[in-house]
């Protein structure tokens, strides 16, 4: 969706790095040997023509990050040219779905071993054709503990090239969805010799003046018209360059959170597109504790969460509200509909009919707690103080269960403080934010080791349903998945609120038909038109 803004007070603030995965030393990268794989003869390095002019009509904010490789760099001032230099696998379209590219086809029989077929016509900007021997490399870059896509591949145990087109991907368990996490960037084998490590998209880097800048390749496998031949890269150190860079139209689209915590403010007539993320807030529940133990207790509670008017103040527009863990423009976003927030009188019958009851009159329900004892209900909600929409959240929660004969103390810590209740179970609810990966598992939550599942939730019928979803193929794994937040919503480990958005952010006047996904601002990049 398209916003317009005059003179927005917008946050901006240098995006944290994705959190390093532990190394995997079992997997085996095997490439092909000589004896099965002969080396194909490389192609004649492409000269590339000089570039037009510089002139600042269009240009991107660049880290200054030398010798360039993208599978090892977390630096988010390099976020958005390199979209446009390097290509994955697969892409991400606006429903989160994968989209082949330079994969041609895959297959798989049972979600654990995977077969890609690879385009044959696809050159890196240094003139080789990409082979099986450089996605095996690649793929070996990106499960490196310093890689920022590591997390993503914490299951695969083997990685083979079956011939120069073909690669197999074995994983150590089933894993649906698996190959959305496969757009990660491809380079050649051989990337050490180059500065910048040479991709396959649509622009090369070209470093002959005082800063690099990309040059339309003419060899890009898709021949398709692109909207420039040239794009400035502006070196940036720091948020002020950011700023200064944007408002001075050096930069011309960056991305932006509305809701990091503290940032210097940008004025600018600006021109802003949604970009819809897998970043889903939700309030955790300590399920280890009475009378939060009781999963009929926890669906009592959270068919008392607004989760509409919750979002609306705590977010504006720039978040989506939902009961299910998937982002709501996906397809398993889309699969169920949750009930309308119950009436108070509604929720309290439910309550009674659980025994809970207000016996001394004094406002508070009591719950039985045992051997002829009776004790208030008492919840303390914890929040990360740094996040004014959380404790929008946090308050009105509370307020929504005080009405019902809850007490509800709401702490607002500091974030080392505020992990360290959550590893305590010093907590009853806490309202957290995760980002989900493109595959949405829910691992972080649900897994005995997840970082989330602080109280060990565990639940049979649900690891029954989730073992079921991971080796679905993907004519029922909708079905699959419509079965495990069912039983989510019965259990109630925890209460989904929203999906928070991003922006994209253009000069006014300047772009139109921007489509920016969520893990690239530049998708269906030959579309846009940039007026000169």
């Amino acid at each position: 969706m398209k916003r317009t803004a005059a003179l927005l007070l917008l946050i901006l603030l240098l995006l944290a790095g994705c959190q390093d995965g532990p190394p995997n030393p079992s997997v085996r990268l095997i490439l092909p040997g000589d004896d099965t794989s002969p080396t194909p003869t490389p192609s004649a390095n492409i000269v590339l023509p000089a570039g037009p002019a510089r002139s600042h009509t269009f240009g991107l904010p660049w880290s200054e990050t030398l010798p360039y490789r993208p599978l090892l760099d977390k630096l988010r001032y390099n976020d958005e040219w390199s979209k446009l230099c390097y290509e994955g696998l697969f892409a991400l379209d606006e429903a989160f779905d994968p989209q082949p590219l330079l994969c041609s086809a895959w297959s798989t029989a049972d979600n654990q071993t995977y077969l890609l077929t690879l385009r044959q016509d696809v050159l890196f900007h240094n003139g080789a054709s990409m082979t099986a021997n450089d996605v095996i490399y690649s793929l070996g870059q990106a499960m490196l503990e310093m890689s920022p896509y590591a997390d993503r591949f914490t299951l695969v145990s083997s990685v083979s090239a079956i011939d120069d087109q073909t690669v197999e991907i074995v994983l150590s368990s089933a894993q649906d969805r698996f190959v959305a996490l496969l757009d990660f960037p491809i380079v050649p084998a051989n990337e050490a010799a180059s500065d910048f490590s040479p991709g396959t998209g649509p622009y090369a880097v070209r470093f002959e003046e005082e800063s690099p800048y990309l040059l339309a390749f003419s060899d890009w496998w898709r021949h398709q018209r692109l909207p420039l031949s040239r794009v400035d890269l502006t070196p940036v150190s720091g948020q002020d360059d950011l700023v200064y860079s944007f408002q001075n139209g050096m930069v011309g689209l960056m991305t932006l959170d509305l809701f990091d915590p503290v940032a210097p403010g940008l004025h600018a007539s600006m021109e802003t597109w949604d970009i819809p993320t897998t970043n889903m807030v939700f309030i955790g529940v300590n399920t280890a504790k009475a009378p939060l133990d009781n999963p009929e207790v926890r669906a009592a509670l959270a068919s008392a969460l607004d989760r509409a008017g919750l979002t609306e103040l705590a977010y504006g527009g720039f978040a989506a509200p939902t009961a299910n863990p998937a982002p709501p423009a996906s397809a398993r976003g889309k699969l169920l509909t949750p009930s309308p927030t119950n009436s108070s009188d509604t929720i309290m019958l439910r309550l009674l009919e659980l025994g809970f009851s207000d016996d001394d009159a004094d406002g508070v329900l009591e719950y039985s707690a045992g051997r002829n004892r009776r004790e208030p209900f008492l919840l303390d909600l914890v929040v990360n103080a740094e996040s004014d929409a959380r404790i929008v959240i946090s308050e009105q929660y509370a307020q929504t269960l005080r009405a019902l004969g809850i007490q509800v103390s709401v702490k607002k810590l500091s974030y080392p403080d505020y992990l360290a209740a959550l590893g305590a179970l010093e907590y009853d609810l806490y309202v957290g934010e995760t980002k989900l990966p493109a595959d949405f598992s829910l691992k972080n939550l649900l897994a005995a080791d997840g970082l989330w599942n602080y109280p060990k939730f565990a639940d049979e019928e649900l690891d029954a349903r989730l073992a079921a979803l991971a080796l679905a193929p993907p004519e029922t794994e909708l079905y699959a998945a419509q079965r495990v937040y069912n039983r989510l919503f019965e259990t109630q480990p925890f209460m989904v609120v929203c999906f928070r958005s991003k922006l994209a952010c253009t000069q006014r006047g300047k772009i139109s038909g921007l489509t920016p996904t969520a893990s690239n601002a530049f998708y269906n990049w030959p579309n846009w038109l940039v007026t000169e």
